[in-house]
């Protein structure tokens, strides 16, 4: 049995920044792939498929699957058989692409294609993200939670329209954790992604442009909250499934938001600095995260005013005779 971390190891052998398409096959390996996941067909088919959404790709479709072939082929030698035939890999040729128009066709594709995937108790709900991006939350049965975001690149195949593919994938637990056995992605910019993981409540990971997904901004057992970026990414879309009242980050802020507000009232100004530092957080969590929470727009706005106002009555020490 062959995992990706084997494959990754051969193509990293052979140079493959000489190459793009083993170079666009590597990344795609370290971005969407754990290195435990097993090398399967599904493996290389959702390799296609996230490609396709590149228009790149699909005018040099014929010589990116000539080469995955014939890498395959070479590691099956080198390495221990494969499971599978590298000539049996779904060839994409078979796929349409449709580019969906309306907001209202995106979420009905997305919707159609996941309640055929759905197991028995299992919900479902098809949210706009914009008007480019739908949003899916699936609920599972034992109460973990999928979240996927999906773009209006889609493919008729065997007669069925459905999303190309995922552009987003996030793996909770039932406590609305991000979960560590799996590589979580999301999408930063229009088809950038963040690749990352999970250990000890800290993120390793690493961002992904262009269509060779080539890494970026690496990032290693940091606190989400430093990963500006992700951290804004992921509240965005949290938001829409966790209340506010229920985030750890937003009861932390408001507490501090309460404990300068106490300060700047009773004391004396003496730690403007850290106030500084607690309202530019505040004021970029109304802008991106909670534009429409009375709470922490009322505690930012009074102490905004309250820390103006002893800024400019803050007396100047006299210049020495």
């Amino acid at each position: 049995m062959s995992f990706v971390t084997h494959f990754k190891q051969y193509l990293s052998e052979k140079s493959p920044e000489k190459n793009r398409e083993c170079l666009t096959l590597y990344n795609y390996l370290r971005c969407f792939c754990h290195n435990e996941q097993v090398l399967t067909q599904d493996t290389f088919t959702d390799f296609y498929r996230k490609v396709l959404l590149f228009p790149y790709w699909q005018s040099h479709f014929v010589s990116l699957q000539k080469t995955l072939k014939t890498e395959l082929t070479s590691f099956a030698k080198i390495y221990q058989p494969l499971d599978f035939d590298p000539e049996e890999i779904t060839s994409g040729k078979q796929w349409q692409l449709v580019n969906l128009q309306t907001e209202s066709d995106l979420k009905d594709v997305v919707h159609s294609h996941l309640y055929r995937c759905l197991s028995p108790g299992d919900q479902m709900k098809v949210l706009p993200l914009n008007t480019q991006r739908a949003l899916a939350l699936v609920l599972k049965f034992d109460g973990s939670l999928n979240v996927f975001s999906f773009g209006p690149l889609s493919i008729i195949n065997q007669g069925k329209i459905e999303p190309l593919t995922p552009l987003s994938e996030l793996h909770y637990s039932s406590q609305y954790e991000l979960k560590p056995t799996h590589q979580q992605i999301i999408e930063d910019t229009k088809l950038n992604f963040i690749s990352f993981r999970v250990k000890d409540k800290k993120v390793s990971g690493n961002q992904h442009h262009s269509f060779c997904f080539q890494q970026s901004n690496i990032f290693k057992n940091k606190n989400i909250y430093e990963v500006d970026a992700l951290f804004s990414l992921l509240k965005k879309i949290e938001s829409l499934f966790i209340q506010a009242k229920s985030d750890p980050h937003y009861k932390q802020l408001i507490k501090l938001l309460h404990e300068h507000y106490r300060q700047l009232l009773v004391a004396p100004l003496n730690q403007s600095l850290e106030t500084q530092a607690v309202l530019s957080q505040a004021k970029k969590a109304i802008k991106n995260l909670y534009p429409h929470d009375r709470l922490l727009f009322l505690l930012t706005a009074n102490i905004d005013f309250h820390f103006r106002k002893k800024q400019k009555n803050k007396p100047v020490a006299s210049a020495s005779q």
